[in-house]
């Protein structure tokens, strides 16, 4: 009996320890709200007068002298090359082919009721 109320208080204990530490790890703390990813910098309460800059002192033109004349480069003339002489082309004789076969008249057979259409082949001629 003794062994039973013991092994009673320690699952009790044990439920009790376990649900406490499960609610304090499902708690989550409260963050400080986030205003902005960018830090905003504090109005000026001076006026700031605008800066005057000096005015930019006028540059001359560079004056380049003029490009030399550069004498334009004489080629020798390209020599004649004479024509090349093929031969004639050689006369291909034409194929001869044998005449194509006849294509055999396919008799048009009458299918009794009931049976499916068997489908015509379709290189075959029907007989008229």
């Amino acid at each position: 009996m003794a062994l039973e109320t013991n092994f009673l208080a320690f699952l009790i204990t044990l439920l009790l320890v376990t649900g406490g530490e499960s609610r304090r790890l499902l708690e989550v703390p409260e963050a400080p709200p986030v205003h902005s990813e960018t830090p905003t910098l504090p109005e000026p309460t001076l006026p700031m007068p605008k800066a005057e800059l000096p005015p930019l002192p006028e540059i001359p033109k560079a004056e380049l002298p003029p490009l030399p004349e550069v004498p334009k480069a004489k080629l020798p003339p390209l020599p004649e090359l004479p024509k090349a002489e093929l031969p004639p082309l050689p006369e291909v004789p034409k194929a001869k082919l044998p005449p194509l076969p006849e294509v055999p008249v396919v008799p048009k057979i009458s299918i009794p009721e009931g049976l499916p259409q068997i489908p015509f082949l379709p290189h075959a001629k029907e007989s008229p």
